[in-house]
């Protein structure tokens, strides 16, 4: 169940990245920058920052779960 949790809130942001790394002739300053944005809009302005931040504090009891 908790792995599904964290799957479904980090697959759009995966999907994301992944286009991200298709791109040719990406500069690494524009590759970041993008992964910064991406990160910002996707995790800090939603409500996925909360499962990070419980898969952060709970990680050392749910190894499990923070490896995943």
């Amino acid at each position: 169940m908790e792995r599904h949790l964290v799957r479904a809130a980090a697959a759009p942001l995966l999907a994301r990245l992944s286009e991200l790394s298709t791109v040719p002739d990406f500069l690494i300053g524009g590759l970041l920058s993008a992964i910064f944005a991406l990160f910002r809009s996707e995790i800090l302005a939603t409500n996925r920052k909360e499962i990070l931040r419980l898969v952060i504090a709970e990680g050392p009891r749910f190894p499990r779960i923070a490896a995943f």
